[in-house]
């Protein structure tokens, strides 16, 4: 029954993000709000509000928080400008992070373009192909890999289908101690120019088998 739920959740999804995009378009300008999703559904939202001519949107001390990759991975020109315009945001407002479901944490991203690992973190760089382990020390790009310290009811070691730099230095120049990530995070697939072989296209597969042989039991 809850494999049903599910599906027809994800079948529901478009009608409930432009539900989402109406409600807040329509029913919230003026206020104060904190927003968090994909960086598609916020520039919808900006997108939305341009076609209704609609600049500052939003009371000051909103916050909108994002991450993820544009669809297609197509950047709209200069989407930061006119996101602060639309929604009336300052610079400060407009908070980056990567994460995943998996993970109970966000990475921040900083003034300096560099994200800030939480400490419940363990990070790790492997070798894209072979998955051997890089050093811990300087600056080492590869396959980004951790164990989440903070999953209880689950193990928290994931190995991802992202390219990642770490300044195992750290000490980043806007103040924060500790490891940081340079630059963009990236598919290893974008970066290759083909398919990875960790990747989620087969999730939705592998989930739907697991539950069938879990009810044949």
């Amino acid at each position: 029954a809850m494999k049903d739920q599910i599906l027809a959740m994800k079948s529901d999804m478009p009608k409930m993000e432009e539900a989402l995009i109406n409600d807040m378009v329509e029913n919230h300008q003026g206020q104060r709000i904190i927003m968090f999703g994909t960086r598609n559904h916020l520039f919808k939202v900006v997108e939305r509000l341009e076609e209704k001519g609609v600049t500052g949107a939003y009371a000051p001390g909103s916050v909108f928080q994002y991450g993820g990759l544009w669809d297609n991975n197509v950047e709209p020109e200069n989407w930061k400008a006119r996101t602060q315009k639309a929604l009336g945001l300052a610079p400060d407002a407009m908070m980056e992070a990567y994460g995943m479901s998996e993970v109970l944490n966000f990475f921040d991203r900083c003034e300096h373009n560099h994200y800030h690992l939480p400490a419940s973190i363990v990070p790790f760089v492997l070798q894209p192909d072979s998955g051997d382990q890089k050093p811990r020390s300087g600056v080492q790009t590869g396959r980004f890999a951790f164990l989440d310290l903070m999953a209880k009811s689950y193990w928290g070691g994931f190995v991802t289908g992202d390219k990642i730099t770490i300044n195992w230095d750290g000490d980043c120049s806007c103040g924060r101690k500790g490891i940081f990530i340079e630059g963009d995070i990236i598919p290893l697939s974008m970066d290759e120019g083909g398919d990875d072989k960790i990747n989620c296209s087969g999730s939705t597969e592998a989930h739907n088998t697991a539950v069938e042989y879990i009810l044949d039991l």
